[in-house]
């Protein structure tokens, strides 16, 4: 499996969003403490399912879900999260990805349920993909 080169590609062309920080975002299994009243993202990596060709050299092909969901402060409202959230969209859609030998194509992000907490407006963006 190539889960950690998949991994790296996908959070490279995160780290080529405009304006991007990446002190500003919770990277998986990495502290992180938001600051108060600032925006930042959450990165999740959800492996899904292998499909494969029989045969000894069927081809393998990794699928599952990047998941990036921007938090805005509360006092904002929705439309600054949402804003935000369409704009990574626009970035990882139908993107192919490609280095270190693997190409990871991107479908259309889809919005999730988005949650209002005391303190932050959350929008998830599930970017599926697939490594051929």
């Amino acid at each position: 499996m190539r889960y950690a080169a998949i991994l790296a590609l996908l959070n490279t062309h995160l780290q080529t969003f405009p304006g991007w920080s990446d002190a500003a975002c919770a990277w998986p299994n990495r502290p992180f403490t938001p600051t108060p009243g600032v925006g930042w993202w959450k990165v999740d990596f959800i492996p899904s399912t292998v499909e494969y060709a029989l045969g000894a050299s069927g081809a393998i092909h990794e699928r599952g879900i990047y998941q990036v969901t921007r938090y805005e402060p509360a006092s904002k409202g929705a439309a600054a999260g949402l804003g935000a959230s369409d704009s990574m969209a626009s970035h990882f859609s139908r993107q192919v990805l490609a280095g270190s030998g693997l190409s990871v194509a991107c479908g259309i992000p889809e919005l999730g349920p988005c949650l209002s907490e005391p303190d932050w407006f959350a929008s998830p963006l599930s970017i599926r993909f697939t490594a051929l």
